[in-house]
């Protein structure tokens, strides 16, 4: 019955990852997915960057008109169908991808300097959006928890199989937040981060959702326990 906090709480941590990671003046999202995950993680980008167009490619054509027409009532940009996958990234500020693919949703070779990529679907060892290609190209990679990357990152587990990364070397946002990891150094730097979502993201929303109705005096406190 959380299904809408579970969203919010995805979706926003994206937006806080781009807050600090995604270049300040990105405009340009190139998003893949259409779920209601995919309507959040637009949103929350669209609250921290001043987001003028947004190209979204799904598999199924009539279900991303149906999106873009829904967001394009909820969020301050121009939104269309992008033309394929490499539409998506190219010249594209911010690549977001939140769905539920078991294979790379694009060529890695496709990114460009600067880009921020956010994956979020890739939450379970059989699933994956990145190919090798685009875990090489990151100049800096940043997780959520490096525990929870470690036992359900589908994308980074086959990068750390081929060597291409350490997990001891993988800073949190939390470590970018509070300034003990830079994050992004520099503009020309591809950084990607991978959101996997913790219990403690849920406690926090739920806690804010609580202390909002109580200050407004909506909802219906309910005894729990003897």
């Amino acid at each position: 019955e959380a299904e809408w906090m579970g969203q919010m709480r995805t979706g926003a941590a994206t937006g806080v990852a781009a807050r600090h990671l995604s270049r300040p003046d990105s405009a340009i999202v190139g998003l893949f997915g259409t779920g209601r995950h995919a309507m959040t993680q637009l949103e929350a980008t669209c609250a921290v960057r001043e987001v003028r167009e947004v190209k979204v490619h799904g598999r199924d054509a009539t279900r991303v008109q149906r999106f873009c027409d829904e967001m394009a009532t909820r969020v301050p940009a121009r939104i269309r169908p992008a033309t394929d996958a490499a539409d998506t990234v190219r010249g594209s500020d911010i690549v977001i991808a939140m769905t539920r693919a078991d294979a790379p949703l694009f060529n890695g070779g496709l990114l460009e300097p600067g880009q921020f990529v956010s994956a979020a679907g890739a939450n379970a060892l059989n699933r994956r959006e990145l190919d090798l290609a685009a875990v090489r190209r990151a100049d800096v990679i940043v997780v959520d928890s490096v525990q929870v990357a470690e036992g359900e990152s589908g994308d980074l587990l086959q990068a750390f199989e081929a060597g291409l990364l350490q997990w001891e070397n993988v800073p949190t946002l939390g470590d970018v937040i509070v300034g003990r990891h830079p994050g992004r150094t520099g503009p020309e730097q591809v950084v990607l981060y991978e959101s996997h979502g913790m219990a403690l993201q849920d406690l926090y929303t739920a806690a804010h959702v609580l202390e909002l109705a109580r200050s407004r005096g909506v909802g219906t406190d309910l005894p729990i326990g003897a």
